[in-house]
């Protein structure tokens, strides 16, 4: 029989009570023991090392009530963490805040005269300065989290990228820390992204997801419970090189495809997603959809995913794209055979690996209080 570890039940009940912040500040520890599930002893006895460590800070709730008002909780203004996207030749990297909102960002426009090593330097020296700037105090910081355009790999420090080869060759954690002297992390920014949609959906965390994001490539990654899962050389769920039409790659098709509705959306005036009602769009909708709707169907046979969140470019294509896959794929799945996926679209706009990256670098700090 296997043993209960207690440790690892306190460094989850952190996680959800962190998070139960994360989602309200401003909130009393029974609505935290309420929204995380435990007991409001349990919130109290964890509150005291969250304190102690200047996570969160508490003010007494001012109301007309009578008798004693509540305190509430809110995440310490202090504390802050950088999470550094380098899935772009133009690199990116933003300040952020325990509730995992950017309040800062940097820029580093690729400079094509210097090694983008140098240019990775460059945007580093530009970190170290606004962190004086902005008067943070560097005992303070949680660490670095890293978007990477591919998997990690540890064992040389560096990711494969067909689109910037040099990030094959040169150790990425190890050059960051020749500049910050905090605890660094990096990860596929597709599965930051995917755990950060997964958390947002929380009636889907205790099942399978597969997050499929479309960008100038088409990446996508598999989570069950809340976790990200792992197969052969890290990847999982990247379905961009996936054949689906005379030998080609989703990928291919779909950028491919997708390009061409913007050129039409762009001439004509109109966003993407009132294209469904073009003569001259409805053709290649079709051919998006049949495309993209056969690599979720074998997905959803291999994987029988609970819920499929679509992200990036495509979601512009509005709710009309997740209704067409849905009546797509349902359809073609075994009565009773495999459970139907939901179809979504996630949040447009919002920079999912970011908050994906930012989230688990807190995640790894709250469990260092355990």
């Amino acid at each position: 029989m296997k043993k209960l570890n207690v440790g690892l039940v306190r460094a989850r009940n952190i996680v959800e009570i962190v998070t139960a912040i994360s989602d309200r500040e401003g909130i009393s520890r029974a609505e935290i023991a309420d929204r995380a599930g435990v007991s409001v002893m349990t919130v109290s006895n964890i509150m005291e090392v969250l304190l102690r460590n200047g996570a969160v800070y508490e003010t007494e709730q001012r109301t007309e009530n009578v008798g004693r008002n509540p305190a509430l909780v809110y995440f310490s203004k202090t504390k802050w963490m950088i999470v550094i996207n380098l899935c772009d030749w133009n690199m990116t990297a933003s300040f952020v805040n325990l509730q995992i909102e950017s309040f800062e960002d940097v820029r580093q426009t690729y400079d094509d005269s210097i090694s983008y090593t140098e240019n990775l330097v460059r945007l580093l020296n530009k970190l170290h300065e606004r962190v004086d700037e902005l008067g943070l105090d560097e005992d303070e910081c949680l660490g670095i989290s890293i978007c990477l355009p591919s998997v990690y790999k540890q064992e040389t420090d560096t990711t494969d990228s067909i689109n910037i080869p040099p990030l094959a060759e040169i150790p990425i954690k190890a050059t960051v820390r020749k500049y910050f002297g905090c605890t660094v992390l990096a990860g596929a920014a597709v599965q930051l992204a995917g755990l950060a949609c997964n958390a947002k959906l929380k009636q889907c965390i205790p099942y399978s997801m597969l997050y499929l994001y479309q960008g100038e490539s088409v990446r996508g990654a598999l989570l069950n419970e809340g976790n990200v899962i792992l197969g052969t050389n890290s990847y999982a769920g990247d379905l961009g090189q996936m054949e689906v039409a005379d030998g080609r790659r989703l990928q291919d098709v779909l950028v491919e495809l997708y390009g061409k509705l913007e050129a039409i959306s762009e001439r004509k005036g109109v966003l993407p997603e009132a294209l469904w009602d073009d003569a001259e769009a409805k053709p290649l909708l079709s051919e998006y959809v049949k495309a993209m709707g056969s690599a979720l169907y074998n997905a959803s046979c291999v994987f029988s995913p609970h819920t499929i969140v679509l992200d990036g470019s495509c979601v512009d294509l509005g709710r009309a794209l997740a209704q067409a896959l849905t009546d797509y794929v349902h359809p073609r799945i075994q009565p009773d055979s495999r459970h139907k996926p939901e179809v979504r679209l996630a949040a447009s706009g919002t920079d999912n690996s970011m908050v994906g990256a930012g989230m688990r670098l807190r995640e790894k700090w709250i469990k260092e209080l355990n």
